[in-house]
């Protein structure tokens, strides 16, 4: 529960400090007196953004904080995971609005961010008033509170998934067929392509191989003619040829072997030079080049050379990354070729998980259906109580047919007010107060649900008054046996049933003003109840009125 409130420097509130109790905590006052800021402060807590022109002239920031005990399970848990410590079960929340606009928030006076702060508030706390009246009105607000009277998360979530990989697998298929004529044209220029390259047929490390054979070809005459000279001062003269020159002389020097004993010696030396000639002689003639048409080598080799770099150009700086280039494009002809075959594949997975889909939606729908019958006839109950009673109220669960992020359903109130009306849409139909009436019934019946120990209601009484108002003060009463809430209210006949009633007010401080929030009891809170019934001056009559409404709540407490 909300134990206190203390709000400072927002607009006309310096300071205002509210103790409220269990059950039903109304604030009465003028119109303009500060009950909207109240309320507004609360919605602060609960993350809605504030201009810095709410801050008090003068100063420099806003303040709220509150002060929660008597916390769920849940909330120490979700606090916890934080790592916030609440011993004391007791939760203070706090939201600072600067001038310079900067807001922070704190959790048991450690800062968080703001999204840790509404998670908490959220679930502390919940406000109804004429904006969530209107929203009310909108088919997707009144699913939203279907789905959590039905309690079906577990479903929508399920529906939802299946959702999301259908949406998935639509959009890659439908991607898939966009690209189909261009995929057409890519596979054009790839077989081109990879025609073009295997029509040459480029081997790693060919060009070195022929520029060096090119460089022999084109210099194939000068080499011819130097290695056949030196073929033929070697072995190739019959007379003047070296091998034969050295073979004459160690003839002779053999001829001398008994004369001269080193000749032998020399002989051998000289026969081992000539067959060291004749060898290199030989060597010689292995490296002529073969007498052919070297020009026309040359023009081939040149020719293979130049295509080489027209490769090169096209599709890499060596042949290395043409290989590459072209196993490639094999992969992405290979790949476009196959779209046939994956646009089938993605299409049965579509039919596939269409019916996953629409099972899952088929749940939801039947959990829709099953708990807007019981809410319907809930809230007809309520509404017939709240002065309503030939009302007809029906909460329809339709079928688009189509799949949508919350299901294939559409979901809409609709109501007829009064006897032979027919049934309209809520939004064509309702007025003010009842509205507001269908809005109360519609808390009474999520009560229980809703998960929340707070609930504000501002202004509930529009629109209605006399006997209607007092039954929606019952109803509140009632709501606030299983909750605390806290009702800003113009109505006597709410006010009087409060279990704690405070007043708001505005006082003169010289050129200044200032909201008062007053804890009435006893006389001061007769007196406000009669000034409420009244008109410009309270009479007697009014406060014995004021005294028969409070005294009738408390019997009805008993």
């Amino acid at each position: 529960m909300l134990r206190s409130l203390h709000i400072e420097n927002m607009a006309v509130i310096r300071s205002a400090d509210l103790e409220f109790s269990k059950g039903l905590n109304c604030l009465t006052g003028e119109t303009g007196s500060g009950k909207t800021l109240i309320v507004g402060s609360l919605n602060l807590l609960l993350g809605s953004r504030m201009s810095n022109d709410v801050i008090r002239t003068g100063e420099n920031r806003a303040l709220v904080s509150a002060l929660f005990t008597d916390l769920a399970p849940d909330i120490r848990d979700a606090l916890e995971d934080m790592g916030i410590s609440c011993e004391e079960d007791a939760v203070l929340l706090q939201r600072t609005v600067e001038s310079s606009g900067r807001t922070t928030a704190r959790i048991n006076g450690s800062a968080v961010t703001q999204a840790m702060h509404r998670e908490i508030a959220t679930r502390l706390l919940s406000i109804h008033g004429q904006r969530d009246n209107q929203k009310l009105l909108q088919p997707a607000s009144q699913m939203t509170e279907l789905d959590r009277y039905a309690g079906d998360e577990p479903a929508l979530a399920a529906y939802a998934e299946a959702y999301r990989t259908l949406c998935g697998l639509r959009t890659q298929y439908e991607d898939l067929q966009k690209d189909s004529t261009e995929s057409e044209r890519l596979r054009e220029m790839l077989a081109y392509q990879i025609k073009d390259i295997e029509k040459y047929k480029p081997v790693p490390g060919e060009e070195d191989k022929l520029q060096e054979k090119l460089k022999t070809l084109q210099n194939a005459e000068r080499i011819r003619k130097q290695l056949m000279f030196a073929h033929y001062l070697l072995y190739g003269s019959d007379k003047a040829a070296a091998s034969l020159a050295l073979d004459k002389a160690g003839e002779s020097l053999r001829k001398l072997g008994d004369l001269v004993p080193e000749a032998t010696e020399l002989a051998d030396k000289l026969a081992v030079l000539q067959s060291e000639t004749v060898d290199v002689a030989e060597r010689i003639s292995e490296l002529l080049p073969p007498e052919e048409d070297v020009t026309g080598l040359i023009d081939r080799m040149e020719g293979r050379l130049d295509a080489l770099d027209k490769l090169k150009r096209k599709y890499g700086p060596d042949i290395g990354d043409v290989l590459n280039y072209l196993e490639n494009a094999k992969a992405r002809l290979s790949n476009i070729e196959n779209v046939a075959d994956r646009l089938e594949d993605l299409n049965e997975q579509i039919r596939t998980q269409t019916e996953t889909c629409r099972k899952a939606g088929d749940k939801l729908s039947a959990l829709r259906k099953a708990a807007a019958k019981k809410a319907s006839e809930e809230i007809r109950r309520q509404l017939t109580y709240l002065d309503m009673p030939n009302v007809q109220f029906e909460i329809r669960v339709g079928d688009t047919g189509q799949f949508t992020p919350r299901g294939t359903d559409t979901v809409e109130f609709y109501i007829a007010p009064n006897p032979g009306e027919a049934m309209t849409p809520l939004a064509d139909t309702a007025s003010g107060g009842e509205l507001a009436r269908v809005m109360l019934a519609l808390r009474c019946v999520l009560n229980e649900k809703n998960g929340v120990d707070v609930s504000v209601y501002d202004e509930v009484d529009t629109g209605i008054s006399g006997k209607t108002a007092r039954k929606v003060g019952f109803k509140l009463k009632d709501i606030s046996e299983n909750g605390q809430v806290i009702c800003v209210t113009h109505s006597a006949q709410i006010a009087s049933l409060a279990d704690t009633h405070f007043r708001v007010g505005k006082i003169q401080e010289g050129e200044r003003v200032r909201t008062e929030v007053t804890l009435l009891e006893g006389e001061e809170r007769v007196g406000e109840i009669a000034r409420i019934l009244g008109g410009i001056s309270v009479t007697a009559a009014q406060r014995a009125a004021a005294v028969d409404m409070i005294e009738e709540g408390k019997r009805k407490d008993s």
